[in-house]
């Protein structure tokens, strides 16, 4: 190979990761019909994108936040914490406590969500097929082996996320977030396997 078909190649060379990355993230399809539908998933998934990498307080307090502004992502604060700790926990409290700013509005989406959870809708979702009795302990169990399994690792962050949006999710849309763990774990086994 001479020099200048080396340096062209490098010049295009792209890491194999952002190549996933960006190409899972232009074809989300949730993504999209979230945005049609004017949802706030999209924020949410951005508010738990910024948490990927960063220390147990700021990573504590983006997840708070985003339950404070859609409640079944209140969910994962109790297993970040444990896989996180206590400076998380602390986070959590603080993001969460924007949801004190109007409680009502909280505690209207969470009887919003167990009596849309009962009606027949179109939608794909576990809570659909196995209902919110069985979908809510599951994903809690779930979220419990994931954040002591992978203590400490974004392998734990995004399975809570994962596991938390398969579980509560009633809508195409609320599948947005579900991006960022398909991209992690995709990743991950593309970096194992692909040489």
């Amino acid at each position: 190979m001479d020099s200048n078909e080396h340096n062209r190649v490098r010049l295009w060379s792209v890491p194999r990761r952002t190549v996933i990355a960006v190409a899972l993230a232009v074809f989300w399809l949730p993504f999209y019909e979230a945005l049609v539908h004017g949802q706030i998933t999209p924020v949410i998934t951005c508010i738990l994108a910024l948490g990927i990498g960063r220390r147990p307080f700021l990573r504590g307090f983006l997840v708070g936040l985003a339950a404070a502004l859609k409640s079944p992502f209140a969910i994962m604060i109790p297993f970040i914490s444990i896989s996180f700790g206590w400076r998380a926990l602390l986070g959590c409290i603080a993001g969460a406590s924007l949801a004190l700013i109007h409680p009502p509005l909280f505690l209207e989406y969470l009887d919003l969500l167990a009596n849309l959870a009962e009606r027949p809708y179109g939608d794909i979702g576990l809570v659909r097929w196995l209902g919110l009795e069985v979908c809510l302990p599951l994903t809690m169990a779930v979220c419990l082996i994931a954040s002591i399994r992978w203590r400490e690792t974004e392998a734990s962050y995004m399975a809570v996320i994962a596991a938390v949006v398969i579980g509560t999710a009633l809508w195409f849309h609320s599948y947005t977030p579900l991006v960022l763990p398909v991209i992690y774990f995709v990743n991950k086994a593309v970096d194992r396997y692909w040489k």
